[in-house]
C-alpha cells in the first residue's frame, strides 16, 4: 500500500544549517579487515554525517588484525564522527553485536549497517527526512542493489515511492535487510541473542505481528559487494538459514501471531521456495 510520494529535493531546506543528524550508526564487525574501510567511507560519504558510530567487534579470530584496523580507521575519523569501539571477549554473533551497539547508542535513531555492505551517499538524508517528516514512524527499510547495478543508479532527482510494508507481505518473503533498517532508538525490541541464522527476519517478524508499522523505500539505498546466495555468499550456509527461517514460524504460531493454517501455509511457501534455491545452485556449480 502506497502511502506517499516522498520529495528528497524538496526536505532538503530542513538540512541547510546542519551537517549531521541525531543517529547511531552501529557496524558488527568480525573479521572484516580487507572490507571495513569501505564500509566506513561509504559513512563518511554521506550527505548528512550520523552524530555517532558503533563498531562492535565480536572477537574475531584473526590474531587481532580486525580491531587493529578498527582502532587505525577511528584514528582517521573520530574528527569526523564521535566513534566507539566495543570489544567484545568471546564471540556472540550478530544478534548479540548489534543489541551492545543498540544499548549503547545515544542518539534517538539507529541504522544498523553490515561490515561488507555499503550505502548510497543519500541514503541518511533521505531515509531519516522521511522519518522526521512523517509523525510517530518507529522503523523504515528501503530496497537493495548489487554494486555493479548502484553504479548505474540515476541521480535522485524525483519523487520516491514509500509504502506500507504489510504482515503477509513479509511473511511470504524477507524484503528487509538489516543494512536498510533505521528506527527510533527506544522501539522496545531486540535482536534474539540465541539465534544466528536468520535472526533479522525473526525481529522485522516480531514487530510487524505485534501492530508496529514498517515503511518501505521504494529505492536502492544499500549495496551489497557479493553474490548474494551462491558462490562466495550465502549458498553454504543456506540449511541453517532455512532451519533458522523455519522457527520463527513456530515462533510466531507458539505466540499466537499465526493461526495454524498460516503456519503450515507459510511454512510450506518457505520450504519450497528453499528447494528451488538450493537445486538452482546445485545447477548453477555444474554449469560452472
Amino acid at each position: 500500500m502506497i502511502i506517499q510520494y516522498y520529495n528528497p529535493e524538496g526536505h532538503k531546506k530542513l538540512f541547510e544549517s546542519c551537517s549531521k543528524v541525531p543517529v547511531s550508526v552501529i557496524v558488527p564487525c568480525f573479521c572484516c579487515r580487507k572490507t571495513i574501510k569501505r564500509t566506513i567511507s561509504s559513512i563518511l560519504n554521506q550527505s548528512l554525517l550520523p552524530r555517532e558510530l558503533i563498531l562492535v567487534e565480536d572477537a574475531s579470530p584473526d590474531n587481532g588484525e580486525t580491531l587493529e584496523e578498527l582502532h587505525s580507521l577511528k584514528g582517521q575519523i573520530y574528527d569526523k564522527i564521535e566513534t566507539h569501539i566495543v570489544e567484545l571477549k568471546e564471540n556472540g554473533g550478530p544478534s548479540v553485536a548489534r543489541n551492545i551497539g543498540w544499548d549503547k547508542a545515544t542518539q534517538p535513531y539507529i541504522a544498523f549497517l553490515d561490515s561488507d555492505d555499503t550505502w548510497h551517499p543519500r541514503k541518511i538524508e533521505i531515509q531519516y527526512g522521511f522519518m522526521k517528516s512523517v509523525r510517530d514512524v518507529m522503523i523504515t527499510t528501503h530496497q537493495t542493489a548489487n554494486f555493479k547495478e548502484a553504479m548505474q543508479l540515476e541521480k535522485i532527482t524525483k519523487e520516491i515511492t514509500i509504502g506500507e510494508l504489510r504482515k503477509y507481505e513479509l511473511l511470504l518473503s524477507n524484503r528487509i535487510s538489516t543494512s536498510s533498517v533505521m528506527c527510533r532508538r527506544d522501539l522496545n525490541f531486540r535482536f534474539n541473542p540465541q539465534k544466528r541464522f536468520s535472526e533479522d527476519y525473526d525481529l522485522w517478524l516480531r514487530i510487524i505481528c505485534q501492530g508496529i508499522k514498517i515503511f518501505i523505500i521504494e529505492y536502492p539505498l544499500r549495496f551489497v559487494h557479493r553474490d548474494y546466495y551462491f558462490s562466495g555468499g550465502l549458498s553454504s550456509r543456506m540449511v541453517e538459514m532455512e532451519k533458522g527461517e523455519l522457527d520463527n514460524l513456530r515462533g510466531l504460531y507458539k505466540n499466537r501471531c499465526l493461526s495454524l493454517g498460516e503456519f503450515l501455509i507459510f511454512t510450506a511457501i518457505s520450504e519450497i521456495k528453499f528447494l528451488r534455491r538450493y537445486f538452482y545452485d546445485i545447477l548453477r556449480r555444474k554449469i560452472a
